[in-house]
């Protein structure tokens, strides 16, 4: 008897170690309920995540200011990102031939007072804009995140202070997926998608692109930008009308993906 409660206890001590293992190191765990297994993920912020793991692909010193990259493209006092009066210089810096980006706002001094580092590699996906709203001038950053069919989009309307920190004026995002008929599939909320884009494209119709690494994000007119969805036209077999209500659209695609 005492032999087999110490091997319980040892087979215990062993499960829960494995567990923490994979928690500690943000692994997904299955767990089975009423004979189903449900995924979940120690995830307790999407974007900062995402934000986190764009800082750890790009090495600091390929945007640290003491190292030499190449301008491709500067909008010279283009807008008055943080609100006293005077345009601010935007520029496009590239590094290790292109692999890695950073958007720097600088001052008529040339000093910079902000910045954000983007790469090509899918991790560091980031695109930044000007957007113009209500007549001032603001910063828009637009991550439509997709990981094996999981999706996390958010955006972000902010300006700059004096000492170059944001100012947070709009933010919003949506979780979906688009894993139809898996296990793993956890929702699709149509309208809740719809709402989100509305508003994104809002923005987007008003703004001009300073920086985009994002390899799916891409825009027929230049002049009118707006986020289409791409994996709507990537699915096999799916047709739709373009000019319908984005909530009608994102229903038959749900309903054309449920069906097969």
């Amino acid at each position: 008897m005492k032999k087999k409660r110490l091997l319980a206890g040892i087979i215990i001590v062993i499960l829960a170690s494995i567990f923490a293992n994979m928690v500690f190191a943000g692994n997904p765990i299955r767990l089975f309920v009423n004979g189903q297994s449900e995924t979940t993920t120690n995830n307790n912020a999407k974007q900062d995540e995402i934000q986190s793991s764009i800082g750890e692909i790009i090495p600091q010193e390929k945007t640290d200011n003491t190292v030499s990259g190449e301008i491709v493209k500067e909008f010279s006092s283009i807008a008055d990102f943080n609100h006293d009066g005077v345009k601010e210089t935007a520029k496009v810096v590239a590094f290790d031939d292109g692999q890695y980006f950073e958007l720097q706002i600088c001052d008529s001094e040339e000093n910079i007072l902000w910045k954000a580092e983007a790469a090509t590699v899918h991790v560091g996906w980031l695109s930044l804009f000007l957007c113009q709203s209500d007549g001032a001038d603001y910063l828009l950053r637009y991550t439509p995140y997709m990981s094996q069919g999981m999706c996390h989009y958010q955006y972000d309307l902010f300006y700059l202070d004096s000492s170059g920190n944001e100012i947070i004026v709009d933010s919003s995002s949506v979780d979906f997926d688009i894993n139809f008929g898996s296990l793993v599939h956890l929702s699709f909320n149509t309208d809740e998608i719809a709402a989100f884009m509305n508003e994104v494209n809002d923005y987007l119709e008003n703004s001009v692109v300073l920086l985009n690494t994002d390899g799916n994000l891409k825009f027929e007119d230049e002049s009118h930008l707006k986020d289409t969805l791409w994996w709507l036209d990537d699915e096999d077999g799916f047709t739709y009308d373009k000019t319908a209500n984005l909530s009608d659209i994102l229903a038959a695609y749900k309903e054309y993906r449920e069906s097969r």
